[in-house]
């Protein structure tokens, strides 16, 4: 297996797992030697002190990068690397191209056929023949299929899928992110739903359960959904580069309220409002009309119950006591913000937030989001296709890939324009204010 924990070329000087080197003496050593940027510089300086172990040879470096399985990345010239990913499915390019120059034939000063030769090569240029030489000998990269995916979601996944009127419809920025990956790296999959309706928490047998868990119980091989990375699910599955950042963020219902309006003629109006008994976190805990939860099991749960911070502690310690009427998924969570008509609101991810207030006015989030954190795939430790996915994850974000599916499925693309605007004298703690007009 080929794995590295890098998926770009800068990542390098700063993991110490993966060695690295180039062709002692060679134009690509040179170049890291005597670069002004100062990561490249101490890739160079890193690679100078290891000086005995750096290949001879490009043939050399590449025995090792195949010997080392995984352990050893090496530098040299990009056409190298695509005549042999045109022959060889064990190796591949990791990250973009860097200090793009050019080949030439060499030849001694003021050679009498100097002229010629170079309006040769530019004719040939210009008639196709170089790039047909080059593909005669520098294949394309081998089309290298490997076995097939099992991969498992969850349904409190709202961003994952949707129903029809007869069967289960999986679709979403999570599905159409794995399918174009499966399309890129060349493998097969199959999406099935997870046997439980949580993301993954170890009980106190230290036991996994949800995704996580049937990850490292080898029934599935990747897990799929906005699963966010946590240090202590890193310590047992491995996490793909993150394909979205998020936080957490309060979930409540849009709830419209009227007070009469005399402000600025002798005739009355009806102003609308979104009313609720807090205006911040601090409002949160220290009143008892409006309940709230999080997911039972999940990474926002753990981040409030972990945390340091009194006031996120105290909401921790709240949500530890109340942990076996936390709902189980999104999906009933939602439905309960919805029917509770105003008297509970629900921590989750500011993300899924998003794509629920896209498309239903019913909600809308409280405050700002806290907590940065990152959404990620999960999968086995030393998982075959991590690199691969990793590399392309980095390609979609620099293309702008990933924003165009953010954008398709969280964003501009609002089903429905709700009213969203509060006038700012009703922009304050509406405890004080109509909290005996809450039903």
């Amino acid at each position: 297996m080929i794995i590295y924990p890098v998926s770009k070329v800068t990542d390098l000087p700063n993991q110490i797992s993966v060695e690295y080197g180039a062709v002692r003496s060679g134009s690509t050593l040179g170049f890291f030697m005597t670069s002004d940027v100062p990561v490249f510089k101490k890739i160079g300086d890193n690679m100078v002190q290891k000086g005995r172990k750096l290949p001879f040879s490009n043939s050399q470096g590449i025995q090792m990068v195949k010997d080392m399985n995984g352990k050893y990345a090496f530098f040299m010239e990009s056409t190298s690397i695509e005549y042999i990913m045109g022959k060889e499915c064990d190796v591949m390019q990791l990250g973009n191209l860097i200090n793009s120059r050019s080949y030439a034939i060499a030849m001694r000063k003021n050679f009498e056929w100097k002229t010629q030769i170079n309006m040769a090569l530019v004719s040939m240029q210009e008639r196709g023949i170089l790039r047909q030489l080059k593909e005669k000998w520098f294949p394309k990269p081998l089309k290298c299929h490997y076995k097939p995916i099992d991969a498992v979601y969850a349904r409190n996944a709202l961003n994952l899928y949707a129903y029809d009127e007869n069967e289960e419809k999986l679709e979403g920025f999570a599905v159409d992110l794995l399918e174009k990956l499966s399309k890129q790296l060349n493998f097969d999959y199959t999406l099935k739903l997870s046997k439980s309706e949580e993301y993954g928490k170890k009980d106190e047998s230290g036991q996994w359960g949800g995704l996580i868990g049937e990850i490292l119980r080898k029934e599935a091989d990747l897990a799929v959904g906005d699963i966010t990375v946590t240090s202590s699910r890193e310590e047992v599955v491995d996490f793909s580069a993150p394909f979205a950042e998020t936080g957490i963020g309060l979930l409540a219902k849009r709830q419209p309220y009227y007070l009469e309006d005399k402000s600025f003629s002798n005739e009355t109006s009806l102003k609308p409002m979104v009313v609720y008994p807090l205006a911040s976190l601090k409002d949160l805990v220290k009143q008892q009309i409006v309940d709230y939860g999080a997911l039972y099991g999940g990474a926002t749960s753990q981040f409030f119950e972990e945390s340091t911070y009194s006031l996120y502690k105290q909401i921790g310690e709240y949500l530890k006591k109340k942990r076996q009427e936390l709902p189980r998924s999104y999906t009933s969570a939602a439905i309960k913000v919805q029917e509770s008509n105003g008297r509970y609101v629900f921590f989750m991810e500011s993300t899924t937030i998003e794509y629920l207030s896209s498309r239903d006015c019913d909600f809308v989030r409280i405050g700002k989001p806290i907590g940065q954190r990152y959404f990620a795939f999960a999968m086995p430790k030393k998982f075959d296709l991590k690199s691969q996915i990793d590399q392309a994850i980095s390609e979609y974000y620099e293309s702008g890939e990933l924003h165009r599916l953010h954008t398709k499925w969280f964003g501009v693309g609002s089903l429905q324009k709700c009213e969203t605007k509060i006038a700012p004298v009703y922009q304050r703690n509406i405890l004080d204010m109509v909290v005996n007009s809450l039903p």
